[in-house]
């Protein structure tokens, strides 16, 4: 069997730690002889994060919602970067947006540090809070960079935080424009994360199956948000914990008990 994992609000609790209990379930899953992979839309820029430091054979991290998927740090399976001329006319379009440019290492934004800093505030994210504001966008971050810079790279995410129904406006028109060749995957309202349209958890949680020779009814998949309605609608072993959000509840096959309760790790635990 292969064993997909969501991180945050699925696999992990509310205070989104790798602790014993997840870490101990999924070496258990590991030495039975099943697979497992992480399916995050976190980017894996810290090499310590893929695969937990877990160094198996069958183990797996996607990454990015899919633009990026690791047998391990140094064996990249799969890489969906954004088209360039998609990365440019972003550059136009989205000119007035704090927009985070993300590389398989870095993340790349056009504004300076005190632009960026109140861009978030008049845009009322986390508008109380200056090192809350802006602890999540300082690491292996380059501010003021310049366009050539960024296009130099493979950008596999492009994502930004929005506050204002105006500014909304402007970011839907965009994903609109080029929503042949893109899709726009956000954890949570306000937020957008845009990658090449094929590089969604469903699709490349398919892909990595097809690629070990696991039935697609041998594959359980668990997710709690926007970005893994694919994992919930594409599988017929898909699960939920109870705190997921109510699309997600409709879509998913089983509801299990709350993340804080370590459910799915048990889940899983109680399949093999």
């Amino acid at each position: 069997m292969l064993f997909v994992c969501d991180l945050d609000g699925t696999l992990l609790d509310h205070t989104h730690d790798i602790d014993d209990i997840v870490l101990n379930g999924i070496k258990e899953v590991l030495a039975k002889g099943h697979y497992f992979a992480i399916c995050t839309g976190r980017s894996m820029h810290d090499p310590k994060q893929i695969n937990f430091g877990i160094r198996h054979d069958h183990m797996f991290t996607i990454a990015m919602n899919g633009a990026m998927i690791y047998k391990s740090e140094d064996d990249i399976l799969l890489r969906r970067p954004i088209d360039k001329d998609i990365v440019k006319a972003s550059f136009v379009d989205l000119k007035d947006i704090f927009v985070r440019y993300e590389t398989d290492t870095m993340c790349y934004y056009p504004f300076s540090y005190l632009r960026a800093d109140r861009y978030l505030y008049d845009e009322e994210i986390y508008k109380s809070n200056h090192e809350q504001r802006m602890a999540f966008y300082k690491v292996r971050s380059e501010f003021d960079a310049k366009e050539e810079d960024i296009l130099s790279h493979d950008i596999y995410k492009i994502n930004f935080s929005l506050g204002k129904e105006s500014t909304k406006m402007i970011a839907d028109r965009f994903v609109k424009r080029f929503d042949d060749r893109v899709t726009n995957a956000p954890w949570g309202d306000g937020f957008y994360d845009i990658t090449d349209k094929k590089a969604n958890k469903g699709d490349m949680t398919k892909w990595l199956a097809d690629r070990l020779g696991i039935d697609y009814d041998d594959v359980h998949t668990y997710g709690d948000s926007h970005n893994d309605k694919e994992l919930m609608d594409m599988f017929k072993n898909s699960s939920c914990p109870s705190n997921a959000i109510d699309d997600i509840k409709k879509r998913a096959k089983r509801i299990i008990g709350d993340y804080d309760d370590h459910s799915v790790i048990k889940d899983i635990l109680a399949k093999i």
